[in-house]
């Protein structure tokens, strides 16, 4: 081989080996992988069998939440609750008509006893008369036995004295047996007053009212079932599939209706297992779709998965399915990447700094109205405006609002109010209805089975309709902590009826549950009374399985408090906390715009799942109060980061409220100063 030969080749390989250090070094740093942004569908079916009666909606059509998709056939069911409905009508009508005659029977039987009792008065008269007379007969008998005896013969008379005093002796004996016989006190004596009488008829109606019961549950029990052949679309979107057409016979919760999401928040990326490459949780990468002309997107990883699983088979090269390490990131908002689609990703050296982030999305602070803190949401103030509190109502109660939650079926938010009634008796067991422009009803809801609510601050709702409403749990103004003060309340609520049926002194079942060292783990301090640990519940919301409970105070420097009640079903039956079941579920470093310390004011859940915080400043005094709307985010398991969304200077939000179209919202306590406003808002993109 000549010279010219040997450069050549080791010219060559010199190439190939810097070709090979260019490819690993680029391997190492901007790794390429493959992802597949993720496709958010919904297969419904109607939760019992049956036959389709109606399909309200055509493949592609667009649907929004809520909206009414398939209606299974119900005339079953309709026959039978008329059927329910007018026996129960009917008997309803006759328990009035009973109450009435069973009221006038009860009645002439009093009056009989009386009459009874009246003729033994006059019989114990006759017999103290005829007493007399017999002992004047006796006595008659007695002087003419003895003029007899002294021979002056016998008298004529004597013969009918003896005869008339055996009658009279007879008589008295009669009616002292009467007397003395209790049987017959008893028959002769009645019931007195109108409560009496009351509880006798409603003792004689209890059959009927068993059986009006008996018909309220089973027509409820229909109601829930037709309920159950209605198919509502769970989130806006699109119709992509039709499995069944009117008229045919379906299984129980078969799919009859897939409906699909147009917007994908998250891509699924996947690392082979020969590859030795480990993203990083906050790594920002950059995402290319494989379509001609399609935009590039961003995202940032949240989740990796700790082990492998097999690749989906669109990914598959000539279809060997490879093993690989998924890791999930979160896309930008405004990006372009249709739900399913296959993309290239790269990895970039960039990192996400959380804490960073959320203090660049704080506005500077206004004087005025609520400001848009954040650049990945794109808000449309609809208010504030102020909430119409009729002169009625305004009269009787305070009506300071302190939690909110939304209604479907009635198309009504329910409030809680701190105050309720002006007028003794005090903490009036009320309730408030009010509708979406902000007017609330004139006649508060009574909630059956509550003596009295004394500062409630929050109301939660789980997916089965039961209501949680939270008392605040901190002593009053004066010092005091009253077992009021100390409550939560499991209520039912059928339309507009709320009844109590559980509750709950969360004191007291914390301090008998919990040691001193169980305690401080929720973030509490030992205070003046051991046995009454200080701390004040403003937020409640229900979040995936469990009763989240926000903390106003204590607010350690390192965040506010959140608690996760698990299982509040057996902590209503049995009255005892179990290991664990009341826990920290996070620190949540909330604060205003200005750096201060905030705490929670209200908590809610919007339909894809995002938890929302209201807070507020607890000591406001120095810089005045600042209230603000946060989006909550768990980037791994216990910690939850909070990012400013609206701020809200010099006023203080108590309820946040989520409506089916995704839209917010909130309630003002306006303190001393009527009236008190609201604020709607509308959330595009999270």
């Amino acid at each position: 081989m000549n010279r010219t030969a040997r450069f050549g080749f080791v010219a060559v390989w010199l190439v190939v080996a810097l070709a090979a250090l260019v490819l690993h070094v680029f391997w190492k740093v901007n790794a390429d992988f493959l992802g597949v942004v993720e496709t958010r569908t919904h297969k419904m079916g109607a939760r019992e069998a049956g036959r389709v009666r109606q399909v309200a909606v055509a493949l592609g059509d667009a649907v929004a939440a809520n909206q009414l998709l398939a209606v299974m056939d119900t005339s079953d069911l309709d026959t039978e609750r008329q059927w329910v409905v007018a026996e129960l009508k009917g008997l309803e009508a006759s328990l009035d008509a009973d109450r009435i005659r069973y009221s006038l029977e009860y009645e002439r039987m009093r009056m009989q006893g009386d009459a009874s009792q009246a003729g033994l008065v006059e019989r114990r008269a006759a017999a103290q008369a005829k007493k007399a007379e017999l002992a004047a007969v006796n006595a008659e008998i007695a002087r003419l036995s003895a003029a007899e005896r002294s021979g002056l013969g016998r008298s004529r008379d004597l013969n009918d004295l003896q005869i008339r005093r055996d009658a009279l002796a007879q008589f008295v004996r009669e009616v002292a047996s009467t007397r003395a016989d209790p049987a017959s006190r008893a028959r002769t004596a009645a019931p007195r007053g109108a409560s009496d009488a009351d509880s006798v008829v409603l003792s004689m109606l209890g059959d009927r009212f068993q059986h009006v019961s008996e018909l309220k549950l089973r027509l409820q029990s229909l109601d829930e079932r037709i309920e159950r052949r209605r198919i509502l679309s769970p989130c806006a979107g699109h119709v992509v599939v039709v499995n069944a057409m009117p008229g045919d016979d379906v299984e129980g919760f078969a799919p009859i209706l897939t409906v699909e999401e147009p917007v994908a928040a998250f891509i699924d990326v996947y690392i082979p297992e020969t590859s030795d490459y480990t993203p990083r949780a906050g790594q920002r990468v950059r995402v290319y779709p494989h379509r001609s002309g399609a935009a590039d997107a961003h995202g940032t990883v949240v989740f990796i998965d700790p082990g492998y699983s097999a690749i989906p088979q669109r990914l598959a090269f000539r279809n060997m399915v490879y093993w690989a390490r998924k890791f999930r990131v979160r896309l930008d908002d405004g990006h372009s990447l249709m739900p399913g689609e296959a993309a290239k990703v790269e990895m970039t050296d960039e990192t996400f700094d959380f804490a960073a982030a959320a203090a660049a999305e704080r506005p500077v602070a206004q004087p005025a109205a609520p400001r848009v803190a954040s650049p990945t949401a794109t808000p449309v103030t609809l208010g504030p405006s102020e909430i119409h509190v009729p002169d009625s109502l305004r009269a009787r109660s305070r009506f300071e609002p302190s939690g909110i939650v939304w209604l479907a079926d009635i198309d009504r938010f329910l409030i809680a109010s701190d105050d309720t009634s002006r007028d003794r008796p005090e903490h009036a067991p009320w309730l408030f209805l009010m509708d979406r422009q902000g007017t609330v009803e004139p006649e508060p809801i009574v909630l059956a089975g509550a003596e009295a609510l004394n500062d409630l601050e929050a109301i939660a709702q789980d997916p089965d309709g039961m209501l949680y409403l939270v008392s605040s749990q901190s002593p009053s103004r004066k010092g005091n902590r009253p077992a009021s003060r100390r409550q939560i309340y499991q209520v039912r609520r059928d339309g507009r009826d709320f009844r109590v049926v559980g509750q709950v002194d969360l004191v007291d079942v914390l301090t008998r549950s919990m040691d001193a060292s169980q305690r401080k783990d929720l973030g509490l301090e030992e205070g003046a009374d051991p046995d009454s640990p200080p701390f004040e519940i403003e937020a409640a919301a229900w979040y995936r399985g469990a009763l989240l409970l926000g903390l106003k105070s204590p607010r350690p420097r390192d965040g506010a408090l959140l608690w996760r009640l698990d299982t509040p079903n057996r902590l209503f039956q049995d009255h005892v906390l179990r290991p664990g079941q009341l826990s920290l579920a996070a620190r949540v470093d909330l604060r205003t715009s200005d750096g201060r310390p905030a705490a929670f004011s209200d908590l809610a859940v919007d339909a894809g799942g995002t938890l929302f915080a209201l807070s507020t400043v607890p000591d406001p005094s120095a810089a005045g109060q600042e209230g603000g709307l946060h989006r909550l985010v768990s980037p791994k398991p216990g910690i939850l980061q909070s990012t400013l969304l609206r701020s809200y200077p010099g006023l203080k939000p108590e309820g946040l409220g989520v409506l089916p179209d995704g839209r917010f919202t909130l309630v003002f306590d306006g303190d001393d100063t009527p009236p008190f406003l609201f604020l709607s808002t509308e959330m595009n993109g999270r």
